[in-house]
């Protein structure tokens, strides 16, 4: 008899949490529910936002006629792989330190002279061996390609592992390609869906943080030498950009390179 009391109250538990786990069901349901609206009322207030920017607060505030259209990029897995693992850069020479502001342009005339550089208040200066003078300097040197089969047509010379600055030939006829930055996914999501790029270039978010999400979160270095057939030679780097940031220029001179860039207060030497 006792043991068939024990039983029958355990049976009796049992049904009332069933009841109560009934109970809770509902309620459960409920809160996602009120969570989803919640969710979705967030995302059409951040939309209407970005669509009106009723107080100006977007970087495109300014340019009330900007538009946004889609990038042709190569594929992502097409991208090279190759790195410097020594970060080769982090050991360049530093010089004209805080003389020159901003050296985009790096070089040197045909009997060896210079460097001359172009600056950010637009000038040309050259170093004459002990200081900096101005000098305004063009030359005729061009090459046009208008013969041969491929006369009037182009094609890929070579898949770059970010977006190019500049392009400097050697003695050897080799290519100095100068990467602002690698491409990272943020870039290659938005050159693809330029409404998303368009997006969030409304948001309320400072023009700064823009240029470090399309740089991959902080300025460093990348230089790649390519032969004459569009072969990847070799790879220097400053991942960490320690010493050498977002390359503009790179000239080969006396087995040293060279390096300008319009975010550093020197000329870089490697």
């Amino acid at each position: 008899m006792l043991a068939d009391a024990f039983q029958i109250k355990a049976v009796r538990l049992e049904h009332r949490g069933h009841r109560d786990i009934r109970r809770e069901e509902p309620r459960e349901a409920a809160a996602m529910a009120a969570a989803a609206v919640a969710i979705a009322g967030a995302v059409l207030l951040v939309a209407l936002y970005c669509g009106l920017d009723p107080f100006g607060h977007s970087p495109m505030a300014a340019f009330p006629g900007f538009e946004v259209y889609p990038i042709e990029l190569s594929s992502w897995s097409e991208l090279p792989t190759a790195r410097d693992a020594e970060d080769r850069l982090q050991r360049a020479e530093i010089r004209f330190l805080n003389q020159v502001q901003g050296p985009e342009s790096v070089a040197f005339d045909p009997q060896g002279r210079g460097p001359y550089t172009g600056v950010a208040d637009g000038r040309v200066v050259f170093w004459d061996g002990e200081s900096w003078s101005d000098f305004a300097y063009t030359s005729p040197n061009s090459r046009y390609w208008l013969k041969g089969e491929k006369a009037g047509t182009s094609d890929v010379f070579a898949i770059l592992p970010g977006f190019p600055d500049n392009v400097r030939t050697n003695e050897k006829g080799e290519f100095w390609v100068a990467i602002h930055c690698r491409r990272s996914m943020y870039t290659h999501i938005t050159s693809r869906y330029f409404r998303l790029r368009k997006f969030l270039l409304k948001l309320p978010i400072p023009t700064k943080y823009h240029f470090l999400l399309q740089i991959g979160g902080k300025p460093h270095a990348v230089i790649v030498k390519y032969s004459p057939e569009g072969e990847l030679l070799e790879i220097l780097e400053d991942s960490q950009g320690k010493v050498v940031r977002a390359v503009s220029e790179v000239e080969e001179k006396d087995g040293k390179l060279w390096i300008g860039s319009v975010l550093m207060p020197f000329i870089a030497v490697y």
